[in-house]
């Protein structure tokens, strides 16, 4: 209990003291946090999603756009490209990059989806500051759990499949990767030509008639691919270019292997191929039989630097390939 003098001056002087005293002892013994809850404020992901199994297997593209209510919920919408085994390796000439194996240029290639569109719903968010549990609610009645943590020192949004539930087969794994930034913001052909990173992940894949595989390594080495003015949305690198491959037979002397890349300039999905050199059918020339076609987004951060990719492959590649793939600057 606080108790004054009776001399009216030091009583003044004295309560107002004590007074002061017990304000400042009270604030601070409360129990404010030392930072607010913020929830979720990354509302942009890109995500890859599905089945890689040994019987029916399917892969999924999907950028995510959430609309919040509340700081831990909101309206979401899932606009996603979908591939399988029946349209594998079936592609298109998006763009060309180069100078390559000695000609002008190689083209590059877009794979064929399966199916596309766009799923409407809500999500609810059980966290704070963006590391938490992710529900999504689909209108369809399909759902979706992703656990979300920081990457990347806190600049990067990470997502992981728990669990999902759709009509017909249900996804058994997906990652993806989240900012502030719009999907409208993304990075041209030239600043993508001026990055010297080599980013780092790994792949879930299944090719046909072998055992499904997981975080299998995958390296993207984008800092190592160049640009030309003659082809100003493709990239061209020449890797592992002292290597063999015997099953080239005849032609194992034609060393490396070729990516191309191409990059739309109009948002952030990129096309990549890849296939070895020694399976040209001469000396010089281009490769466009069964190479692997990936179908990569950019991965964005809160300050708007190009990070990774995240996305998918389908292709001829042994008979078919389908798998999904992630590589993220260290």
């Amino acid at each position: 209990m606080m108790t004054c003098p009776r001399s009216r001056t030091r009583r003044l002087a004295r309560c107002g003291s004590t007074l002061l005293l017990f304000v400042v002892l009270l604030v601070a013994g409360s129990t404010l946090p030392a930072h607010a809850d913020v929830g979720l404020t990354r509302h942009t992901w890109s995500a890859n999603l599905g089945r890689i199994a040994n019987v029916g297997p399917w892969v999924r593209n999907v950028n995510y756009t959430m609309t919040p209510s509340t700081a831990t919920s909101g309206s979401i919408a899932a606009s996603f490209t979908q591939y399988d085994p029946t349209v594998a390796g079936v592609k298109t000439v998006i763009g060309y990059a180069g100078p390559c194996n000695g000609v002008a240029s190689c083209p590059i290639y877009t794979a064929t989806s399966s199916a596309s569109g766009t799923w409407n719903g809500t999500y609810a968010f059980t966290g704070t500051d963006n590391t938490g549990r992710l529900v999504i609610n689909f209108s369809n009645g399909a759902t979706e759990t992703w656990d979300l943590t920081q990457a990347r020192g806190g600049t990067l949004g990470q997502m992981i499949m728990v669990s999902a539930a759709y009509s017909g087969s249900d996804p058994n794994g997906g990652i993806g990767f989240g900012s502030k930034q719009p999907h409208s913001y993304y990075k041209t052909m030239g600043q993508v030509d001026s990055i010297t990173d080599l980013y780092e992940g790994s792949y879930d894949v299944i090719v046909e008639g072998s055992t499904s595989q997981y975080d299998v390594p995958w390296n993207m080495n984008v800092g190592g691919m160049n640009g030309s003015t003659t082809y100003p949305k493709g990239l061209y690198l020449l890797q592992s270019p002292n290597t063999t491959y015997p099953l080239c037979g005849a032609y194992q002397h034609i060393k490396g292997t070729i990516y191309t890349m191409y990059v739309t300039n109009g948002g952030r999905l990129m096309s990549q191929n890849n296939w070895r050199r020694c399976l040209v059918q001469a000396e010089t020339g281009y490769y466009t039989r069964d190479l692997h076609v990936g179908m990569l987004n950019q991965v964005i951060d809160d300050s708007k630097n190009l990070v990774g990719v995240v996305g998918v492959e389908s292709s001829a590649s042994g008979g078919w390939t389908i798998a999904r793939v992630h590589a993220i600057k260290p």
